[in-house]
């Protein structure tokens, strides 16, 4: 039992604040002890020694000083540890962010998924803004799940064959990134710029894509029922062979009908007016709920 202990009590003592925390409770303790038996010191002992400047007044307003002291030495104990914890975080994040970047651009399956864990690591410490050009996390097995990314610059991406699971991007750069073949289930994306991003043959069933800039975007043979790219631009987008039942492209800029229509199926497919009358005109088989 006393070996199970010894870790903990060893980390305690190595800590940078124990020296000055043992102090403190040294000084809180006989403070503590001497305020509360003051009543019964100033009666019995008080009273009848004195030396000097030594008497009953000083030690009354000794213990008024300590006292007020305990206060002050509280309050800039709790900015210092604040501070000194704000410190140790962001160095923590910068260390974690030179560690992804150390191994962003090498492709093999082991260092992807230390380079998804440190991602996970930097959204554990509140950082959802990185920026890493050609960052490469492909492979069948490496899995993304649960991770908030904000304002960051991901060019290039190369993310093939991958599962992501509850991922959410706002105001991102992955221009010229790589989704192909991946499984992207509960995929968030709100204003992000997605240029020539190729999705081709992945499953993004139910993913949203709102306000994002897709122009040639390939979409190719993926599976996008039900997904919502609403607002979004969608110039110069791929979708042949691709599932588009039920998607809803409400509000979405720069869609070609006939480009649009060399998707597999779009049946329920949620258009703008005079795009869903194009769409009619050049597809007959396509089902629209009234």
């Amino acid at each position: 039992m006393p070996d199970a202990k010894k870790p903990s009590f060893d980390k305690i003592k190595s800590h940078p604040y124990a020296s000055i925390f043992l102090v403190f409770s040294i000084y809180l303790i006989i403070t503590i002890i001497f305020s509360s038996l003051f009543p019964w010191l100033s009666k019995h002992i008080l009273p009848n020694t004195s030396l000097g400047i030594y008497n009953k007044d000083f030690w009354i307003n000794l213990l008024i000083n300590l006292n007020a002291s305990l206060i002050d030495f509280i309050f800039f104990g709790i900015a210092l540890f604040i501070f000194q914890r704000r410190n140790e975080r962001k160095t923590l994040i910068e260390e974690t962010k030179n560690s992804l970047s150390d191994i962003s651009k090498y492709n093999d399956v082991t260092l992807n998924l230390k380079k998804v864990g440190l991602i996970r690591r930097l959204n554990e410490q509140k950082c959802h803004t990185i920026t890493m050009h050609r960052l490469n996390i492909s492979g069948s097995g490496v899995e993304m799940r649960d991770v908030k990314l904000i304002d960051s610059d991901l060019t290039g991406l190369e993310s093939e064959s991958i599962y992501f699971n509850t991922v959410y991007f706002e105001k991102c750069n992955l221009k010229s990134s790589n989704f192909q073949r991946s499984k992207l289930r509960n995929l968030t994306m709100l204003d992000c710029t997605l240029k020539n991003v190729n999705f081709s043959h992945s499953n993004l069933k139910g993913a949203i894509f709102k306000e994002c800039r897709l122009m040639g975007a390939k979409f190719n043979n993926c599976n996008l029922q039900s997904a919502i790219l609403s607002g979004s631009n969608l110039e110069r987008v791929d979708f042949e062979g691709a599932n588009l039942n039920f998607c809803n492209l409400k509000s979405a800029i720069n869609i070609n009908a006939t480009e649009l229509c060399k998707a597999a199926t779009l049946n329920y497919i949620v258009l703008d007016p005079i795009v869903e009358l194009q769409v009619r005109s050049l597809r007959g088989d396509v089902k629209f709920s009234r």
